[in-house]
């Protein structure tokens, strides 16, 4: 590849925070980004699961791979992924890969009647 773009998507050095990032897509995408150099934090309601993801992903480089307990539709939840801010300082990658299980409580995603 030619050194000029390898810069461009050098995201060495980098934290990203991915939404449902231990499963499908989601561990996919957090699995490139390890692999290019970058400090993940996984999120998934179940935290045994993105614990189990991000060891994983640990265990493929020397870098931080953190796991977070987080609900989106919850902002006690949400305040969850800020403790990636105070751990690491600065977000510089969001992949907002979070999903829903259509619940009476995701009105947003129904048409009115």
């Amino acid at each position: 590849m030619n050194e000029k773009v390898a810069a461009l998507f050098d995201v060495s050095g980098t934290v990203a925070l991915v939404t449902r990032g231990v499963v499908h897509l989601g561990f996919d995408a957090a699995s490139i980004l390890v692999s290019a150099g970058c400090c993940v934090a996984l999120t998934l309601r179940e935290l045994v699961y993105a614990s189990a993801s991000a060891g994983q992903l640990a265990d493929r480089s020397e870098l931080e791979v953190l796991p977070v307990q987080l609900d989106q539709t919850t902002s006690v939840n949400v305040e969850r992924a800020a403790a990636v801010l105070d751990r690491k300082g600065h977000i510089d990658i969001l992949v907002n890969n979070g999903g829903s299980r259509n619940t009476p409580g995701d009105l947003f995603l129904r048409e009115p009647a």
